[in-house]
């Protein structure tokens, strides 16, 4: 059997034992003890695993030690995050353990990687409140017990000694909490405030937040957590139906949300994700109960998109005059046809109407406001007002990506002869000799 790394007598208790007793009693696959390092002066967290084999029997060794200043080393294991053999692996003596063709055995320790930390091999302690007072009688009030992590503890105790009535109330869930134990500190009247209240908190681990809120406002603080926890209920359904996006628009503003969900289940929950898109972009006051549930709700929410799309639609209107008035070079005058650009969206509306195509339906209006595209109407000479051809045109490539007539129907050979042999070809020196000439 390989011997311990570290197997004293312990000698505080009735009769002497060893740790080696104490890891085989304990019965876990992994367990720490807590050493004091009378050359550091620290206290030092050992890890041991320990298995029994038909062949060699109950065997146990060191694989990770943690010093209280921060050190980590190791030896004889490693730690998978991912795949079929993700967790924490021990490596045993006459072991053939291999970890991507590499062989993980050490003998000495190693000084670890930020990223190891105890939390990967969950240890049962095996520490005693006595195994800690032996050696530090200045820690004979910490109050520690194994329901936290003994060496954090320890340290955590050293720097606020205040920790020991949280320990005391078994409020365990709020010993690392800093916030809380600063505000402890500073405030005698929340501690016995604490002590007051310390069943329901410890029953229903409340957080610091809910009980802060709770001590300054005077409330209960049970009843006050039940009520958040049903808001916070009632919001996650809210979030489910409306969007997250649209959540965090109204989770500042409503105070109820059992009564917006009831609202938006009045309404439908996707004409209420309409409106409220709608008043956030026309920033209406939503912490108004009269905006965020109308009495007429068909009508201000019809009201309302059509004002977004309005606004929308001449923000858009500008940018495609804009693509116009850049591009009208390439409007070249061609024996039969015109050529000329849309500069509203009413305008792709009315063509794609006219000619039974998606042009005012597919965002083109968009593509052009945005430069992505041109979109081009092609016109008889003869009829210049009447709709004949559309065609989509690459201004950077100089592509045309499409061009259809009446139902998505091809031109006639007479115009596409015009637009791909006589326009284009012009509009690619048009373009050329604007390069050379930088403009």
């Amino acid at each position: 059997m390989e011997p311990l790394d570290y197997n004293p007598t312990l000698e505080f208790v009735d009769y002497p034992v060893t740790l080696e007793d104490k890891i085989r009693k304990s019965g876990f696959y992994l367990s720490s003890y807590l050493e004091y390092d009378e050359r550091k002066k620290e206290f030092v967290r050992h890890v041991y695993a320990s298995r029994c084999t038909v062949k060699n029997g109950f065997e146990c060794m060191e694989v990770f030690r943690e010093y209280e200043s921060g050190l980590k080393i190791g030896k004889n294991f490693y730690h998978c995050s991912y795949g079929g053999g993700a967790g924490l692996h021990i490596v045993w003596r006459n072991t053939n353990s291999y970890y991507y063709g590499k062989h993980e055995r050490t003998n000495e320790f190693e000084e670890c990687n930020e990223h190891i930390n105890v939390g990967m091999f969950h240890p049962i302690q095996i520490t005693t409140f006595e195994d800690i007072v032996v050696h530090d009688l200045n820690l004979r009030y910490c109050k520690w017990n194994k329901n936290v992590d003994a060496l954090n503890y320890i340290k955590q105790y050293k720097k606020y000694p205040i920790v020991e009535m949280l320990m005391s109330l078994e409020l365990y869930h709020l010993v690392f909490n800093e916030k809380c134990i600063l505000f402890m500190m500073s405030n005698k009247s929340f501690c016995r405030w604490l002590f007051k209240n310390k069943d329901g908190i410890k029953t229903n681990q409340i957080s610091f937040p809910t009980l802060k809120t709770a001590f300054k406002n005077g409330k209960d603080v049970v009843q006050y957590n039940s009520d958040i926890i049903q808001k916070r209920v009632a919001a996650k359904r809210i979030s489910d139906n409306l969007g997250k996006d649209l959540y965090r628009i109204v989770k500042n503003v409503c105070r109820d949300f059992e009564k917006l969900e009831k609202y938006a289940n009045k309404v439908g929950k996707e004409n209420y994700r309409d409106y409220l898109e709608a008043c956030e972009y026309l920033k209406l006051n939503l912490a108004d109960t009269k905006v965020l549930y109308p009495k007429k709700f068909k009508h201000w929410h019809d009201f309302y998109i059509n004002q977004m799309n309005a606004n929308k639609n001449n923000r858009i209107d500008r940018k495609i005059s804009k693509q116009a008035q850049r591009y009208k070079y390439i409007l070249l005058d061609l024996e039969e046809l015109i050529l000329m650009f849309p500069t509203k969206t009413q305008d792709f509306i009315d063509e794609g109407k006219s000619l039974h195509h998606c042009v005012g339906r597919m965002s083109y209006n968009e593509k052009m406001a945005n430069g992505e595209s041109l979109i081009i109407f092609i016109r008889k000479k003869v009829e210049p007002s009447k709709p004949y051809v559309t065609m989509e045109f690459d201004p950077k490539k100089n592509y045309i990506k499409q061009i259809y007539g009446d139902h998505d129907k091809p031109p006639s050979t007479e115009v596409k002869n015009e637009i791909y042999n006589n326009w284009l070809p012009m509009v690619k020196q048009l373009k050329n000799k604007q390069i050379i000439m930088g403009e």
